[in-house]
Protein backbone atom coordinates (compact mmCIF):
# COMPACT_ATOMS: atom_id res chain seq x y z
CA UNK A 1 0.00 0.00 0.00
CA UNK A 2 1.20 3.49 -0.84
CA UNK A 3 0.06 6.88 0.32
CA UNK A 4 0.38 10.09 -1.65
CA UNK A 5 -0.08 12.07 1.55
CA UNK A 6 -3.82 12.42 0.96
CA UNK A 7 -5.47 9.09 0.22
CA UNK A 8 -3.85 5.63 0.55
CA UNK A 9 -3.84 3.40 -2.51
CA UNK A 10 -2.74 -0.02 -3.73
CA UNK A 11 -0.61 -0.25 -6.87
CA UNK A 12 2.38 -2.13 -8.32
CA UNK A 13 5.72 -0.31 -8.31
CA UNK A 14 7.90 0.59 -11.27
CA UNK A 15 11.32 -0.20 -9.80
CA UNK A 16 13.15 1.43 -12.68
CA UNK A 17 11.51 4.80 -13.16
CA UNK A 18 9.29 5.18 -10.11
CA UNK A 19 5.55 5.55 -9.97
CA UNK A 20 3.12 2.96 -11.26
CA UNK A 21 0.94 2.15 -14.25
CA UNK A 22 -2.29 1.16 -12.49
CA UNK A 23 -3.89 1.41 -9.05
CA UNK A 24 -6.96 1.85 -6.85
CA UNK A 25 -7.28 4.16 -3.87
CA UNK A 26 -9.31 4.02 -0.64
CA UNK A 27 -12.19 5.94 -2.28
CA UNK A 28 -12.46 3.37 -5.09
CA UNK A 29 -10.90 5.65 -7.72
CA UNK A 30 -9.05 3.57 -10.31
CA UNK A 31 -6.44 5.00 -12.70
CA UNK A 32 -4.32 3.37 -15.40
CA UNK A 33 -1.90 4.72 -17.99
CA UNK A 34 -0.47 3.79 -21.40
CA UNK A 35 2.21 5.41 -23.48
CA UNK A 36 1.29 6.98 -26.85
CA UNK A 37 2.30 5.34 -30.10
CA UNK A 38 5.01 7.15 -32.10
CA UNK A 39 5.18 10.12 -29.73
CA UNK A 40 8.69 11.49 -29.09
CA UNK A 41 10.32 10.64 -25.76
CA UNK A 42 12.36 13.16 -23.77
CA UNK A 43 14.82 11.85 -21.19
CA UNK A 44 14.61 15.00 -19.04
CA UNK A 45 10.87 14.70 -18.34
CA UNK A 46 9.46 13.02 -15.24
CA UNK A 47 8.18 9.46 -15.34
CA UNK A 48 4.65 8.90 -16.61
CA UNK A 49 4.19 6.63 -13.61
CA UNK A 50 4.12 9.66 -11.33
CA UNK A 51 1.01 10.87 -13.18
CA UNK A 52 -0.78 7.78 -11.86
CA UNK A 53 0.46 8.11 -8.27
CA UNK A 54 -0.58 11.77 -8.33
CA UNK A 55 -3.99 10.83 -9.76
CA UNK A 56 -4.63 8.30 -7.01
CA UNK A 57 -4.35 11.07 -4.44
CA UNK A 58 -7.74 12.45 -5.57
CA UNK A 59 -11.10 11.27 -4.18
CA UNK A 60 -13.15 11.02 -7.37
CA UNK A 61 -13.25 11.49 -11.12
CA UNK A 62 -14.70 15.00 -10.93
CA UNK A 63 -11.88 16.36 -8.79
CA UNK A 64 -9.17 14.48 -10.67
CA UNK A 65 -10.43 15.55 -14.09
CA UNK A 66 -10.32 19.20 -13.01
CA UNK A 67 -6.84 18.83 -11.54
CA UNK A 68 -5.49 17.18 -14.69
CA UNK A 69 -6.74 20.08 -16.79
CA UNK A 70 -3.95 22.12 -15.19
CA UNK A 71 -1.18 19.64 -15.99
CA UNK A 72 1.71 21.02 -18.05
CA UNK A 73 1.96 18.63 -21.05
CA UNK A 74 5.61 19.59 -21.44
CA UNK A 75 6.49 18.19 -18.01
CA UNK A 76 5.94 14.52 -18.87
CA UNK A 77 6.18 12.27 -21.91
CA UNK A 78 3.08 11.49 -23.96
CA UNK A 79 0.45 9.32 -22.26
CA UNK A 80 -3.19 8.23 -22.11
CA UNK A 81 -4.67 8.16 -18.58
CA UNK A 82 -8.01 6.44 -17.97
CA UNK A 83 -9.81 6.78 -14.63
CA UNK A 84 -13.14 5.81 -13.06
CA UNK A 85 -14.82 5.74 -9.66
CA UNK A 86 -17.62 3.68 -8.03
CA UNK A 87 -20.26 6.28 -8.93
CA UNK A 88 -19.89 5.25 -12.59
CA UNK A 89 -18.07 8.44 -13.55
CA UNK A 90 -15.10 8.00 -15.89
CA UNK A 91 -12.73 10.16 -17.86
CA UNK A 92 -9.58 10.13 -19.95
CA UNK A 93 -6.77 12.67 -20.19
CA UNK A 94 -4.05 12.39 -22.81
CA UNK A 95 -1.16 14.32 -24.26
CA UNK A 96 1.11 13.97 -27.28
CA UNK A 97 3.88 15.62 -25.26
CA UNK A 98 2.92 19.13 -26.33
CA UNK A 99 -0.89 19.43 -26.09
CA UNK A 100 -3.32 18.26 -23.39
CA UNK A 101 -6.76 16.82 -24.19
CA UNK A 102 -9.58 15.53 -21.99
CA UNK A 103 -12.86 13.70 -22.38
CA UNK A 104 -15.57 12.53 -20.00
CA UNK A 105 -16.73 8.99 -20.75
CA UNK A 106 -20.27 7.57 -20.66
CA UNK A 107 -21.16 4.25 -19.05
CA UNK A 108 -20.10 1.19 -21.01
CA UNK A 109 -17.01 -0.70 -22.10
CA UNK A 110 -14.00 1.50 -22.90
CA UNK A 111 -10.79 0.04 -24.34
CA UNK A 112 -7.65 2.13 -24.29
CA UNK A 113 -4.36 1.22 -25.97
CA UNK A 114 -1.18 3.09 -26.90
CA UNK A 115 -2.70 3.57 -30.39
CA UNK A 116 -6.01 5.09 -29.21
CA UNK A 117 -7.21 8.70 -29.30
CA UNK A 118 -5.75 9.53 -32.69
CA UNK A 119 -2.28 8.07 -32.09
CA UNK A 120 -2.88 5.73 -35.04
CA UNK A 121 -4.98 6.37 -38.13
CA UNK A 122 -7.26 3.34 -37.75
CA UNK A 123 -9.05 1.77 -34.79
CA UNK A 124 -6.45 -0.55 -33.21
CA UNK A 125 -7.01 -4.21 -34.08
CA UNK A 126 -6.68 -5.06 -30.39
CA UNK A 127 -9.68 -2.86 -29.61
CA UNK A 128 -11.80 -4.58 -32.26
CA UNK A 129 -10.78 -7.99 -30.94
CA UNK A 130 -11.54 -7.20 -27.29
CA UNK A 131 -14.94 -5.74 -28.14
CA UNK A 132 -15.82 -8.88 -30.10
CA UNK A 133 -14.77 -11.17 -27.22
CA UNK A 134 -15.87 -9.15 -24.18
CA UNK A 135 -17.40 -11.76 -21.81
CA UNK A 136 -21.02 -11.65 -20.75
CA UNK A 137 -21.69 -11.29 -17.00
CA UNK A 138 -22.26 -14.36 -14.87
CA UNK A 139 -25.80 -15.50 -14.06
CA UNK A 140 -25.76 -13.36 -10.89
CA UNK A 141 -24.88 -10.25 -12.91
CA UNK A 142 -21.26 -10.01 -11.73
CA UNK A 143 -18.34 -9.80 -14.19
CA UNK A 144 -16.75 -13.09 -15.22
CA UNK A 145 -13.20 -12.66 -13.89
CA UNK A 146 -11.96 -15.99 -15.24
CA UNK A 147 -13.18 -15.14 -18.73
CA UNK A 148 -11.40 -11.78 -18.52
CA UNK A 149 -8.17 -13.53 -17.54
CA UNK A 150 -8.48 -15.82 -20.56
CA UNK A 151 -9.16 -12.82 -22.79
CA UNK A 152 -6.03 -11.06 -21.52
CA UNK A 153 -3.96 -14.15 -22.34
CA UNK A 154 -4.82 -14.20 -26.06
CA UNK A 155 -2.05 -14.36 -28.71
CA UNK A 156 -2.26 -13.54 -32.41
CA UNK A 157 0.55 -15.16 -34.39
CA UNK A 158 -0.38 -13.34 -37.62
CA UNK A 159 -0.51 -9.89 -36.01
CA UNK A 160 1.10 -9.84 -32.54
CA UNK A 161 -0.01 -6.24 -31.95
CA UNK A 162 -3.64 -7.30 -32.33
CA UNK A 163 -3.32 -9.61 -29.33
CA UNK A 164 -4.00 -8.79 -25.69
CA UNK A 165 -0.84 -10.69 -24.69
CA UNK A 166 1.74 -9.06 -26.94
CA UNK A 167 5.18 -10.49 -27.80
CA UNK A 168 7.46 -8.64 -30.25
CA UNK A 169 10.95 -9.68 -29.09
CA UNK A 170 12.70 -8.06 -32.04
CA UNK A 171 11.75 -4.68 -30.59
CA UNK A 172 11.93 -5.75 -26.92
CA UNK A 173 8.23 -4.94 -26.78
CA UNK A 174 5.41 -6.83 -25.18
CA UNK A 175 3.09 -7.43 -22.25
CA UNK A 176 4.95 -7.13 -18.95
CA UNK A 177 2.07 -7.78 -16.54
CA UNK A 178 -1.70 -8.16 -16.47
CA UNK A 179 -4.44 -7.25 -13.98
CA UNK A 180 -8.13 -7.93 -13.45
CA UNK A 181 -9.80 -5.61 -10.93
CA UNK A 182 -13.49 -5.79 -10.00
CA UNK A 183 -14.42 -2.70 -8.00
CA UNK A 184 -17.10 -2.83 -5.30
CA UNK A 185 -18.75 0.15 -3.59
CA UNK A 186 -16.37 -0.51 -0.71
CA UNK A 187 -12.85 -0.82 -2.17
CA UNK A 188 -11.90 -3.24 0.62
CA UNK A 189 -14.43 -5.70 -0.87
CA UNK A 190 -13.11 -5.31 -4.40
CA UNK A 191 -11.37 -8.23 -6.13
CA UNK A 192 -7.89 -7.97 -7.56
CA UNK A 193 -5.89 -10.52 -9.56
CA UNK A 194 -2.44 -9.87 -11.01
CA UNK A 195 0.05 -11.71 -13.21
CA UNK A 196 3.55 -10.40 -12.61
CA UNK A 197 4.70 -11.26 -16.13
CA UNK A 198 2.83 -11.78 -19.39
CA UNK A 199 -0.17 -13.96 -18.48
CA UNK A 200 0.96 -16.76 -20.80
CA UNK A 201 4.04 -17.18 -18.58
CA UNK A 202 2.80 -16.18 -15.12
CA UNK A 203 -0.48 -17.19 -13.48
CA UNK A 204 -3.00 -14.70 -12.21
CA UNK A 205 -2.69 -14.57 -8.41
CA UNK A 206 -5.48 -13.37 -6.14
CA UNK A 207 -4.17 -10.22 -4.46
CA UNK A 208 -7.53 -9.08 -3.10
CA UNK A 209 -6.19 -9.19 0.48
CA UNK A 210 -4.08 -6.12 -0.34
CA UNK A 211 -7.27 -4.10 -0.70
CA UNK A 212 -8.41 -4.90 2.84
CA UNK A 213 -5.82 -2.38 4.06
CA UNK A 214 -7.78 0.36 2.32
Amino acid sequence: MWSSGRIPFVAPVDDRAGGTWFGINARGLVAGITNRFMAPRYADRRSRGTVVTDALGYPDVETLHAALSRLDPGSVNAFHLLYADPSGAAGVTWTDGAHLCQERLPSGVHILTERSLGAAEAVPARVTFVRSRWPAPRADGTPDAEALMRLLSHHDEADPLAATCVHVPAFNYGTRSSTVLLVADDPARSQYWAADDSPCRAPFVDRSALLSSL
